[in-house]
Order: C-alpha cells, then sequence, then structure tokens
C-alpha cells in the first residue's frame, strides 16, 4: 500500500466561520464559550493565508469533534492516554 503525501502547497485558508462553532457548541461538540476576554475558541479570519493563533490557543478540526476527538476529549481518552503517558 502506497501513501501519498499532502504537498503543503494544496492547503487553503480555514473558511470555518464563528457560526460553525457556535452550532458545534450547541451540540455539545465543543465548549461553550465563558469568557469574552478568553474565550475557549476562536474563528480565524478568512483572509489568513497562514494560521496566526493567539497565546494558549491550538488549531483544531470541525471532522475531530464530530467524531467526537475533539476538545475537551471523553474522561475515557483522557485516563487512556494517561495510562499509557501520550500528550496530545
Amino acid at each position: 500500500m502506497s501513501m501519498t503525501l499532502v504537498d503543503t502547497d494544496e492547503w487553503r485558508p480555514s473558511i470555518v466561520t464563528e457560526r460553525q462553532l457556535c452550532d458545534l457548541a450547541s451540540e455539545g461538540l465543543l465548549s461553550p464559550v465563558t469568557s469574552s476576554t478568553q474565550p475557549e475558541w476562536i474563528a480565524l479570519p478568512v483572509k489568513d493565508l497562514e494560521p496566526n493563533l493567539p497565546e494558549g490557543y491550538i488549531i483544531s478540526f470541525i471532522k475531530f469533534h464530530r467524531h467526537i476527538f475533539g476538545s475537551p476529549s471523553s474522561r475515557f481518552v483522557r485516563v487512556l492516554l494517561h495510562y499509557y503517558g501520550v500528550v496530545l
């Protein structure tokens, strides 16, 4: 089985909107925003070709959350990762 790597020139800017993230939060797949000064998640400006995240934020993918592999992960996943000493 051969594996084809994706050329980074093929990556495109994110088109995720704040509305989509709010929908994930309302479905319980993303933490609700509890602070206006330091929100739990943000949507990057669509015009940004490269992600330029503020300190303390990470990149996540909507598909991860849709398949229950988002943040916060379930207690089971956290215990499993802790048991094997794995850090995401």
